[in-house]
């Protein structure tokens, strides 16, 4: 007797996962933004790799909070939509992983290679 679910909309997994993945790194821009932010003006500041910024001065604790929650939230949504998604891939696990943190990171790495493109692509 076989107990496996049927993969019913596996054709559609992946084109999901693609527009999810993109979504969501596209997402993670920002909180990557203040995390950076966050350790110019104090970690890299202090080993003398970056100067502080003298409008840097509220504390540390609000921008990390806001940006260890934002990271947080990407990452959770990240997995919980991978898992549902991964479930009914007929891609083998690894490679569903792999791929997927892959395009996680395509939007980041992208606007770190040309800046502009960030103008283009905004929401606001």
């Amino acid at each position: 007797m076989n107990h496996t679910q049927p993969k019913s909309w596996s054709w559609a997994a992946w084109p999901i996962s693609v527009l999810v993945n993109f979504t969501l790194g596209y997402a993670r821009i920002v909180p990557y933004l203040m995390l950076l932010v966050v350790l110019d003006n104090t970690v890299f500041a202090t080993f003398g790799w970056t100067q502080r910024d003298p409008t840097f001065n509220d504390g540390i604790l609000a921008p990390l909070f806001v940006a260890a929650v934002s990271v947080l939230f990407v990452l959770a949504v990240f997995f919980l939509v991978n898992i549902f998604v991964a479930r009914r891939s007929t891609l083998s696990a690894w490679w569903y992983w792999i791929l997927n943190s892959a395009l996680l990171l395509v939007p980041s790495i992208a606007v770190s290679i040309w800046p502009d493109l960030w103008r283009t692509i905004r929401w606001y």
